[in-house]
């Protein structure tokens, strides 16, 4: 859990890897599929327990995204997607802290200490943004902007997946990914150097240009997230066909308005309200 990131574009285990993780799709989709249900007691008065599972198929899910190929890494995706769709309970939760903390692993610097639970809070609160001089891993950014638009495509289904994003500091680690991100471009040539003949596009103009390509789709999936977020699910699945970036509007509150947000982020509010609230 301690170890650092090393994604690759491929390696020789993604294919197998990739097979098993079909095959934990299709289990998982089973309402059963991971928890164990036992009876006790005599015939007459059975009561059922439900024993918590392991996290063993969360860490292989882990080593998949954090460490194999880009093929293991989405079929990994596609296995904790299909769990989390459909679970509405202490699962649900358990894998979105999991999901979230992956997210927070792929520092973009490289070289970077993944970032634990313990210091989230302090990475937010300082701001700190890598050095202009600090190589940034395009792979990094390109597994983070798979978790969220997977994360996205749960909460345009799953109405307490929107919740549970909240209150699992969703909205924290999408403004850690800002603060992470700035920096990470080199400043544009200047009008009098793109105008010289003799400045031509060097590699590392070209390495910017991808690595500006890699940011901007990172920053879309984010918002996309935030907005899919606090949209009610009835309409996430009605505009389901959309690939946009989806409209995001958010009211600001006055200290007048400030004793409705108890109300709104009530039980009885529906997730999306109240995560718009939060914002």
């Amino acid at each position: 859990e301690s170890a650092q990131p090393s994604p690759t574009v491929s390696t020789t285990m993604d294919e197998i890897y990739e097979c098993v993780c079909r095959v934990l799709k299709n289990v998982v989709l089973n309402p059963e599929a991971r928890a164990v249900h036992g009876e006790r007691g005599n015939n007459s008065m059975r009561t059922e327990q439900t024993i918590a599972p392991d996290s063993s198929l969360n860490t292989f899910l882990t080593v998949g995204v954090l460490h194999l190929g880009d093929k293991a890494s989405k079929a990994a995706l596609g296995v904790f997607e299909g769990m989390m769709s459909k679970n509405h309970d202490e699962l649900l939760r358990s894998d979105m802290a999991c999901i979230i903390d992956l997210i927070d692993k792929f520092d973009p610097a490289v070289g970077g200490s993944p970032t634990s639970s313990s210091n989230r809070e302090a990475d937010a609160s300082s701001s700190t943004v890598p050095n202009a001089d600090t190589k940034v891993d395009k792979l990094f950014i390109a597994r983070q902007n798979a978790m969220l638009d997977m994360l996205a495509n749960i909460l345009a289904t799953n109405e307490p997946a929107q919740e549970v994003f909240r209150s699992c500091g969703g909205f924290e680690c999408i403004v850690r990914i800002f603060f992470r991100l700035a920096g990470s471009i080199n400043a544009p040539k200047s009008d009098q150097q793109e105008n010289d003949p003799d400045n031509g596009d060097s590699p590392e103009d070209d390495e910017n240009k991808a690595m500006s390509s890699a940011v901007m789709k990172l920053l879309e999936s984010a918002f996309k997230l935030v907005a899919t977020a606090t949209r009610p699910v009835s309409r996430n699945q009605k505009n389901s066909s959309d690939l946009s970036t989806p409209p995001l509007a958010i009211d600001i509150l006055g200290e007048d308005d400030a004793s409705i947000t108890g109300t709104v982020m009530s039980s009885t509010a529906a997730p999306s309200t109240a995560n718009l609230m939060y914002l």
